[in-house]
């Protein structure tokens, strides 16, 4: 039986899918349990980034508009001076496709989700606003707001969007920056990342990972974007560990270049020992035979991927950024470690290899921990929040 709640929201999301990325497939899991469970019409404004997809299109009962703008390929391949000026290009066009779209539109709405802060949020918060729609916006990095600068926007600006939206924060970490930025606590809902908790439960009966011998650290991340995911960092605490392990193997899921990391990996003689999966759309296949997942970003929202790896019980060491003092009880579910201490992360990595009953414990303990993130859970939390504002 659905819900009652009826509303009509608009989500404005810079990607979505088939784009793969931590951001877009939290849009997407909420949209279609929104869509599902509840009355609500929901639909997605995204940027028509492949010529390849269709500009409109119904994915799983979730109405989906690609607004047409300049999309560059291979952008980052051009001289820095011409690659800024190319980015300007490409996300002013897709500015000037959201007003155009908003224009025309936005009566049709009750509710305006913005899945992104910084400049994204600028154009659908005064049209919001301009027509007395409530506008919420989703914070889930620390710094979303300082991208106003690369679209050469001034810093003040944010404070319309201050003044004006009310604000999800992920994690409790983005709530004191956002507090710190000027953002009044009460406008502000903590609503973390939400997974599919059905689809780890099952998996967990199946998951060998504590029993068998083979010893594989599992790593998730589009280290594409540099050096951010902290995929350096965790190649020179698994060559520590392989004095000890020389056994081990490093399993690297996401997208991004390998070679980029050659001198650390012929350095350390990791070639051997990493198996490279590259881009995957469902990652809980790889789960079954892992023995630790290892988060060593450099900065983060909420990590989808440890959500998934706590739920499908795989023990977890993470790096103290955003989000993981939310999931990880330190020593209780799983390890923490400081940023860029790979020594750290190399001994947290042995202490749960070398010893089964921590293992079993985490285990246990992040059963408990992982449920309050079922989608289930947290949607109800959006319904909540829309709820509060009346037509």
């Amino acid at each position: 039986m659905k819900n009652s709640f009826n509303k009509n929201i608009l989500m404005i999301t810079r990607y979505y899918y088939p784009h793969c990325g931590g951001n877009e497939n939290q849009a997407k899991l909420l949209a279609e349990y929104l869509s599902k469970y509840t009355n609500a019409n929901i639909r997605i404004i995204t940027s028509h980034y492949s010529k390849k997809l269709p500009k409109n299109q119904n994915i799983n009962n979730v109405n989906v508009d690609r607004l047409s703008c300049i999309e560059i390929k291979n952008i980052n391949k051009f001289p820095k001076i011409i690659r800024n000026i190319l980015f300007l290009i490409q996300e002013y066009s897709f500015i000037i496709a959201i007003y155009i779209y908003l224009k025309k539109n936005i009566k049709y709405y009750d509710i305006v989700h913005v899945h992104q802060s910084s400049w994204l949020c600028l154009i659908p918060t005064y049209f919001a606003k301009a027509n007395n729609i409530p506008i919420i916006i989703k914070e889930s990095t620390l710094n979303g707001f300082q991208y106003l600068k690369y679209l050469l926007l001034p810093q003040k600006i944010k404070y319309y969007v201050i003044k004006k939206a009310e604000f999800i924060a992920i994690s409790t970490m983005i709530e004191r920056n956002l507090i710190e930025q000027g953002v009044i606590k009460e406008k502000i809902s903590l609503i973390p990342n939400a997974i599919e908790i059905n689809k780890f439960r099952k998996f967990r009966k199946c998951y060998n990972g504590l029993d068998n011998n083979d010893n594989i650290i599992l790593y998730v991340g589009n280290y594409k974007q540099g050096n951010i995911k902290g995929l350096d960092i965790l190649l020179k605490a698994v060559a520590i560990v392989k004095n000890k392990y020389p056994n081990i193997k490093l399993r690297i899921i996401g997208d991004g270049n390998i070679n980029s990391y050659k001198d650390i990996i012929i350095k350390e003689n990791l070639n051997e020992i990493i198996e490279n999966l590259g881009q995957q759309n469902d990652i809980s296949k790889f789960f079954l035979d892992v023995k630790i997942f290892v988060l060593p970003s450099r900065s983060e929202g909420m990590s989808n991927s440890l959500l998934e790896a706590m739920a499908a019980g795989i023990p977890c060491v993470a790096t103290r950024v955003s989000g993981v003092e939310d999931i990880i009880k330190d020593s209780e579910n799983g390890f923490i470690v400081e940023k860029e201490d790979y020594m750290a992360i190399a001994e947290r990595i042995i202490d749960i290899l070398k010893d089964k009953r921590l293992s079993k414990k985490f285990y246990i303990e992040s059963a408990y921990i992982s449920k309050k993130f079922d989608i289930s859970i947290i949607a109800d939390k959006y319904i909540n929040l829309y709820g509060k504002f009346k037509n």
